[in-house]
């Protein structure tokens, strides 16, 4: 377990790993420390602008008569994974999500 970041300015995507999962922090230090931080792990991302990109796929999808790439159930999927995310972050628990929904 552990905590996504993404740097929209950037573009980059981290994962920093909470080290009480990993079993590098004594038991009975654990329950006094709370959450701390592990591992960091920068995942490389292709760098575009995005709304290029956007347009681009849709201009394309219209002079080629094919679908576009991401649907609008993509986008409700992507909005409820985002809203799971603010719950999370406002109650400090894990949401789940349905794997039906992303």
């Amino acid at each position: 377990r552990g905590m996504f970041r993404v740097d929209d300015l950037t573009q980059d995507l981290y994962f920093s790993e909470n080290a009480q999962m990993n079993g590098s922090l004594w038991p009975g230090l654990r329950n006094l420390k709370g959450v701390s931080e592990g591992s960091m792990t920068r995942y490389p991302l292709k760098r575009y602008e995005p709304l290029k990109a956007e347009l681009d796929a849709f201009l394309m999808a219209v002079i080629e008569n094919d679908h576009v790439p991401v649907s609008g159930e993509d986008g409700l999927a992507a909005l409820r994974l985002a809203l799971a995310l603010v719950e999370s972050g406002r109650t400090h628990q894990v949401v789940q999500v349905a794997d039906d929904s992303i």
